[in-house]
């Protein structure tokens, strides 16, 4: 069965269950409390290697594994991966790069989407029976829910929490959003004009950016993988 499709599938069980309960947003200064200095630190380090293992996460771990890494050494590189850069090295012969290239993102920052969604999509193509992958899979698809479980995307008041602009594109992207156009409406909240997807039936999406990287570029991307462009 096609990887990016089991995402996708995952996903809109994920949105399904998100639109009958009531979301919750993040309090970061008390996911603060609990994982900075260096107590915290030890703890967010316990739960991420509790993720690494494989041991059965809640809904809530995966929460403090994405918010909590705001208040990581690794937080810095949050927007330095670039999603189509990794998206090269699925040609044949390649996969090899790939992955590697996602555990050593992956070493910095555990809960970044995109090392995670194309480490499960490389061992998959090197090998589709591959129990690693899935766990990949299931990492990544978790994740996304926990920045979905944050709000319904519908307006500022109700944006999904995201830690970095790339999260907010990865989220999209992978919530089978065909093509969108960012415009900053207020100071800490990123409103996309979207096209709609199955998985998400709306004409426009905001993300809450107070935790991102100050410096937001407005960009267009198509389904075809156009050119970015500042608006």
């Amino acid at each position: 069965m096609n990887f990016r499709f089991l995402i996708l599938a995952l996903l809109f069980l994920t949105a399904v269950i998100q639109a009958q309960q009531p979301y919750q947003a993040v309090d970061m200064e008390e996911v603060g409390k609990r994982f900075s200095g260096p107590s915290g630190r030890m703890a967010y380090e316990q739960l991420s290697s509790r993720m690494t293992r494989g041991e059965v996460l809640n809904e809530q771990d995966y929460r403090n594994l994405y918010y909590g890494s705001a208040f990581q050494e690794g937080h810095e590189t949050r927007d330095q991966v670039n999603a189509r850069d990794l998206a090269t090295m699925l040609a044949p012969g390649k996969t090899g790069v790939l992955v590697a290239r996602c555990d050593s993102i992956l070493a910095i920052r555990p809960v970044d989407l995109a090392g995670n969604y194309f480490k499960g999509l490389g061992l998959f193509l090197q090998d589709t029976m591959s129990l690693e992958a899935t766990s990949y899979r299931a990492h990544y698809a978790m994740l996304v829910e926990a920045i979905l479980s944050t709000g319904n995307g519908a307006g500022c008041g109700s944006a999904f929490q995201v830690l970095g602009e790339q999260d907010a594109l990865e989220t999209m992207r992978f919530l089978g959003i065909p093509g969108f156009t960012g415009e900053v409406r207020e100071e800490n909240c990123q409103v996309f004009r979207i096209r709609a997807s199955p998985i998400y039936n709306a004409r426009r999406i905001y993300f809450d950016m107070t935790h991102a990287a100050p410096a937001f570029e407005l960009q267009t991307q198509d389904s075809g993988g156009g050119k970015k462009r500042r608006d």
